[in-house]
């Protein structure tokens, strides 16, 4: 296979990214909100990315986006329980002090072909 080539089926991988995104924008607004405006800017780019994503690739769209972030518990939220959870938990704080390029390099590519979003080998 030339290198060229990416032998993941478009699609794969894409709930996984948007889980991390969405909840590490989540718990920068609600938990973070002074905190490094620029990689607060990237966070909500890549989420506006990958809903844009899902709108078009779901089968229902719009309100497959919702019943998604919804099920997985990253729609946007008040509960102050999300600023108190374990280390493990941190993502906005894992996303921001960890290698943004890499993080950058891998929205490009998971979202760089339209197709059914899966969860891949997601963690």
């Amino acid at each position: 296979m030339p290198p060229s080539e990416d032998p993941e089926p478009p699609g794969r991988g894409v709930l996984c990214g948007a889980v991390f995104v969405y909840f590490a924008q989540v718990q920068g607004q609600l938990c973070y909100p002074n905190d490094d405006p620029e990689f607060q800017a990237r966070l909500s780019s890549w989420a506006q990315q990958f809903d844009a994503y899902l709108i078009r690739n779901l089968p229902d769209g719009e309100q497959g986006l919702q019943t998604f972030k919804a099920h997985q518990g990253v729609a946007p939220t008040t509960d102050q329980r999300i600023c108190t959870l374990d280390d493990d938990s941190k993502v906005y704080e894992h996303m921001r002090d960890g290698d943004r390029e890499m993080w950058e390099r891998g929205m490009t590519k998971v979202l760089s072909r339209d197709g059914p979003p899966s969860f891949g080998d997601c963690v």
